[in-house]
């Protein structure tokens, strides 16, 4: 079997806690007075334990100073994710959530005391049982809202990409006229 590959975290590294820049002192302390043996967890918690609210002030301070750095720099960061993210294009939706989008109002018309979770249930149930012709008119929208995301993504307009779209609706309605006289 196969290993994941890490994902690398996007963003700003949370800051450490008070206890955690606590023991990364003690431990470089240890480990310059020459010790070889690292210290154990079990320790250095006995050590932070022992220490008075006066003693562990100097880690709470830049425990403190740390995190609002954190803040910062996680807001800028979240804000230039959303700026970024906002330019790009929305996906187009699937047949089923056109289905879902047209129909939930009625639904819960029909059932207003219904929770969110069980309207939802409700929809993949019409779904499913929708005919294939119904199915068809749904998905007909969506190849359709599929190829305007795409022409929009191209940055072409709908008539640049098909000059047979663009007639004028009366000569269409004469020509279904001609062809139900036929």
């Amino acid at each position: 079997k196969e290993k994941k590959e890490k994902k690398e975290k996007e963003g700003p590294k949370r800051a450490l806690s008070a206890y955690m820049l606590f023991s990364e002192d003690k431990r470089q302390e240890h480990k310059d007075a020459g010790n070889t043996t690292p210290l154990k967890m079990a320790e250095l918690a006995a050590m932070w334990k022992e220490l008075g609210d006066e003693a562990k002030k100097p880690w709470v301070d830049r425990a403190e100073e740390l995190k609002a750095q954190y803040k910062e720099q996680k807001e800028q960061f979240d804000a230039e994710k959303k700026a970024a993210q906002g330019n790009k294009p929305k996906k187009a939706r699937s047949a089923y959530i056109i289905f879902v989008s047209e129909t939930r109002a009625k639904v819960k018309e029909e059932h207003p005391d219904m929770e969110p979770k069980h309207v939802l249930t409700l929809l993949g149930k019409m779904w499913k049982d929708l005919s294939i012709e119904q199915k068809a008119d749904y998905e007909k929208k969506a190849k359709e809202e599929k190829e305007k995301k795409q022409q929009e993504k191209d940055g072409t307009s709908p008539a640049e990409e098909n000059p047979q779209t663009n007639e004028n609706s009366e000569d269409k309605m004469e020509d279904a006229e001609e062809d139900q006289a036929e």
